[in-house]
């Protein structure tokens, strides 16, 4: 099984898009979709139901932008719910985070790409030994063209496809 967690407030998003694409990339692979953005979703009741499918789940796949050098607030939040200082999930062997920053790979990296560091240093770590982390942003996105775009959603769909095989 596979866990994706997806955050934006838009629909019509970019982000939207790379949640569809790495939906049907998962083709065969049951997969629990938690919807961050879902109007009546409730994190605090929910986190027990997510939990108990990260630790069924052999990867995590996030889909998410970044705001302000972070994760948006809801999925900062359903880390604090469900990634409880107790919580492992050791049969999670692979990580991929799918972002999009509307600065450049340079201004995130002199900001620290605190995303970047959440996912490979504390997920990882609360995951089996050798899980591996993968980071597949698109950096720019203010001034990037549909070109990059489609671009950044083919290297999703690679990046999710080898989740399926």
């Amino acid at each position: 099984m596979v866990t994706l967690v997806y955050c934006h407030p838009l629909e019509g998003s970019l982000n939207a898009a790379a949640r569809t694409a790495a939906l049907d990339s998962l083709t065969g692979v049951e997969v629990h979709l938690v919807d961050l953005s879902a109007p009546d979703r409730d994190t605090s009741a929910l986190a027990a139901k997510d939990a108990d499918a990260l630790a069924r789940s052999t990867a995590l796949v996030l889909v998410y932008p970044t705001w302000w050098s972070g994760p948006p607030g809801a999925l900062q939040h359903w880390f604090d719910e469900v990634w409880t200082p107790s919580a492992t999930f050791g049969s999670i062997r692979r990580i991929i985070v799918c972002t999009t920053h509307g600065s450049s790979k340079l201004v995130n990296s002199l900001e620290g790409e605190s995303g970047k560091r959440t996912a490979s240093r504390y997920l990882r770590s609360r995951c089996a030994p050798r899980c591996q982390v993968r980071w597949v942003a698109l950096y720019g996105l203010d001034r990037c063209g549909a070109d990059r775009r489609a671009r950044h959603l083919a290297q999703i769909r690679r990046a999710v496809s080898l989740l399926a095989s």
